[in-house]
Order: structure tokens, then sequence, then C-alpha cells
């Protein structure tokens, strides 16, 4: 019976305890909801506000008869016309009134085709500023809109001017927002390879709209993202974020490589393109300024974290030469509780790789970080504890380093009396494996705190908690301790 209760504990080999199916069962929750969360982030759209006009300037804003009156004029040229069209374009921003009340004019959607395929730059430019804000709200003619004018946004992609591919790009990126059947119709019309030509634009405009487009129709899509990827796409957008300085095109590179790199195979083919090169650096340069960019931030841990949990030999050797214990430590203090939770998630993954990566990230600063976060709340402390338990499987001076560190042991013993059975699962597999460790001095008063509560643990209502506290106090406080020693 001994030798089966000693069997049952036995956490010698890494992917055979209990730490290790926490972690991978930790990240799959934390996986499932950024599944369920990354969609409600792929479907807002952009606006944009004409350069010389005053976005706050509504003491002229149209009346619904004078966008309809507008909308039969169009295409005539004049400075009051010229002040009509600034306004127009305010308006549709403003309100899907305007745009329905615009759109009720039989010739309105013909005359706004017409200025942006006619020869006049002016009225052209005018039309992309209009189409733009039509397709960022909601309104009763938006197959029409679509079936009018995303052909001719696809071929002004390849337009030698930026401010036209990027208005373009960008109102294709709202059509795309609004589902897979427009995402299918922008495909067959043939928008993947203008497309894939923007990511190699100067322009950070550009680029951030093509970014834009490119994650409303890859998410979710593998059909897209392999044939992007057939292109030679993700090249590109490596290379893209390799160069660029600018955060708001760093957010949206971002986002787009996480969406595409959530399949295990494309991460791996994107990490041999140099993504991850890309993926630290960006994350070292975040880290060190005083922007506190949160949104790409949270792109980056993703990436990260994901990469982390296939273990690939590649991230390995990148990781192996960082500072990781550095680059952890100021985002588990940052003041932002989402990020702290993210960091959590992406480090239990990264101390998993193998001893020699978990030596590099746990020291006693990363310890004293783990230990303050451990004050949060219950998501966040399962998330500690998850680092914790996979940290301490490794064993010797791990679990040492941790039993010097007295907040951790200090909430382990305590959670060993929550409410919450999955933290007192966690609390008692940590308790195991500090107990089991006979090179480790464990100090008296924890020892006696440990085992008064898997005394009363052995009367848990939880018939799991119970049967596993019941083998654990007999295992070492126990008649059987001596036979098992």
């Amino acid at each position: 019976m001994a030798e089966e209760i000693h069997k049952r504990f036995k956490v010698n080999q890494k992917k055979e305890n209990i730490s290790e199916s926490l972690r991978v069962q930790g990240r799959e929750k934390s996986e499932s909801s950024r599944k369920s969360a990354k969609f409600q982030h792929l479907f807002y759209k952009r606006t944009k506000v004409y350069p010389e006009s005053d976005e706050n300037d509504n003491n002229d804003m149209l009346s619904l008869q004078d966008i309809k009156r507008l909308g039969r004029d169009l295409r005539k040229k004049s400075h009051k016309a010229e002040n009509s069209w600034e306004m127009l374009i305010r308006a549709f921003k403003t309100d899907a009134s305007y745009v329905n009340a615009f759109l009720e004019e039989e010739q309105s959607l013909w005359n706004l085709v017409g200025c942006l395929t006619g020869k006049d730059s002016t009225l052209q430019l005018y039309a992309e500023y209009c189409i733009v804000n039509i397709t960022s709200v909601e309104h009763q003619y938006k197959q029409a809109v679509v079936n009018a004018c995303s052909p001719y946004l696809i071929t002004y992609l390849s337009s030698e001017a930026p401010l036209t591919q990027d208005l373009c790009a960008t109102a294709l990126g709202n059509i795309a927002s609004d589902g897979d059947e427009f995402c299918e119709l922008l495909k067959v019309q043939g928008i993947m390879k203008p497309l894939a030509h923007l990511f190699k634009s100067i322009s950070p405009a550009v680029i951030e709209a093509a970014a834009f487009l490119a994650l409303r129709l890859c998410a979710g899509n593998e059909e897209t993202i392999e044939a992007f990827l057939a292109m030679g796409t993700g090249q590109l957008i490596v290379n893209a974020l390799k160069k660029c300085q600018h955060e708001s095109v760093i957010g949206q590179l971002a986002w787009l490589l996480f969406y595409i790199a959530y399949n295990e195979a494309y991460m791996k083919q994107l990490m041999e393109l140099g993504m991850m090169d890309a993926v630290l650096y960006h994350l070292q340069q975040l880290n060190s300024s005083s922007s506190n960019n949160v949104f790409s931030l949270t792109a980056f841990l993703r990436i990260l974290g994901n990469a982390a949990a296939i273990a690939n030999p590649l991230l390995r050797e990148k990781l192996s030469k960082l500072d990781l214990s550095s680059l952890i430590k100021p985002l588990l203090d940052s003041n932002h509780v989402h990020i702290v939770k993210e960091t959590l998630w992406v480090t239990s993954n990264i101390i998993g790789i193998d001893e020699a990566i978990a030596s590099q990230v746990m020291n006693a600063d990363v310890l004293q970080s783990l230990g303050r976060c451990l004050n949060y709340g219950e998501n966040i402390q399962k998330e500690v504890m998850i680092c914790i338990c996979t940290t301490a499987s490794y064993g010797g001076t791990f679990l040492e380093a941790i039993e010097h560190n007295s907040q951790i042991m200090a909430k382990c013993i305590q959670f060993l009396a929550d409410r919450n059975s999955e933290l007192v699962m966690m609390s008692i597999q940590f308790s195991e494996m500090a107990l089991r460790m006979q090179n480790i001095k464990m100090h008296e008063e924890n020892r006696r705190n440990i085992k008064l509560a898997i005394e009363q643990l052995k009367n848990h209502e939880n018939k799991d908690i119970k049967k596993t506290a019941s083998e654990l106090y007999d295992l070492y406080f126990g008649d059987m301790q001596q036979s098992v020693t």
C-alpha cells in the first residue's frame, strides 16, 4: 500500500507530474478564452476625417434633405460643393441615418462610384473618404455598396498614391469585418495579390491599413492563411514588423501575426521566417519604454505564450540568450491586471520548456513579484499557482527558493483551506512536492501548518480532495511514513 501511494505521488519525470497537467489545463483554458475574445476584437471598424476639416465642427452639419440633394449633385465641382463634401464625410462618420438618407436617392451610389472612378483626383479622394465612413456603420444598403464599390477599391490597392491605398484598404477592412460572406466575395474579386503587395510599402499608414484588412480576412480562416503564406506574405509581414517603429502599426502587425500563428504549423513556419526575433525585440522595447502600449503588448505576449507551449527548439535557443527574468519581472509588476495575467500564462509556458530555461526565469526578484501577484483575485492566483507548481516540479534549488519566500509559502498553505477546489488541489500538489524532497530542510512551522491543513482536508466535501489529502497525510504524517522513508 505504501509503495502504491508513493508511486501515485512520484513526479520525477516532469511530463508525468500533475503540475504539467495543470499547466496544460491552464493553457487550454487561457487559449479557449482567447478564442472567444479574439473575435470580439476583430469587428471594430475605422472611420476617416478629411485632413483639412475640423472633426468637432458640427455647426454646419447637413440635414437629411441636404444629404439627399447632395447625392444627386455629387459630380458638380465648386467651392461650395467642396465644403459640402467635407460635411458629408463627417455626417457619414456620425450616424447611419445620414448614410441611409444618402443611399435612398437612386442615383447617389452610382454618382459616388462615378466620382471614385472618374478623372478628377479631388472628387476621387472625397469619394474614398465617403466610402470608408459609409462602410464603417450599419445600414440597410450594405450589400449594394459592396457590389458597387469593392471591385474598384481592390483595383486601387495597386495605386501609386499611398493615401488612396490607405483609404481603399481601410474601406475593404470595414467590409471584411461584416462576416465570412463578404470576405469570400473579396477573395473571389482578387484581393489577395494586391493586398500582399501593400506590405512592401514604405508608408506606415499603408502597412497599418493592410494589416487591418488582412487581419479580418485571416482570422479563423485557415484557407486564407495558407494562401497568404504560399504567396510569401508571411515573410513580408515579418519584415515589415522588424523595420517598423510606429506604435499603431506595430500593434496591427502583431495582432495579425497572432491570428496567423495560432495554428501550430503556421507558428513554426513563421518562426523559421524570423518572427520571434521581431517579437522578442519589440517586447523588450515596449518593456523598457514608458508608453505602456497594452494593445501591442498583449499581442506579443500571446504569440510568445503560444510559441512556448509547443516548445520549439528554435525558440528555446533564442530564449536561452535572453535575460528572461529582466523581461518578465516588469510585466508581472505592471499596473494593468490584464497584462499581469497574460504574463503569468506566458511565464508558466516558458518555465515548462525545460529546467535550464526555468533557471533563467525564476530568481528571487521574480519570485517576489509572483508573491505579490498572489494578492490579486482567484483568476490571477490560479495562474500564479500553475507557475509555482511547474517550477517546483524541477525540485532541488527551485523548491528551496520557493520555500524561502515566506509570502509564497504562507499563501500556498492558506490556499489549502480555500473555498476554490482548483486552488486547493494545486496547493496540495505543491505541498507534496515540498514534503517529498528530503534534501530540502523545510521550516518546521511550514511543515506543521501543512500537516494541520492536510489533516482538515481529510474531511473535505470534495471527494477528490478528500482522497488525495488522506493519501498524502498517510504518506508523510501517518503510520506509513516510516515504511515509505
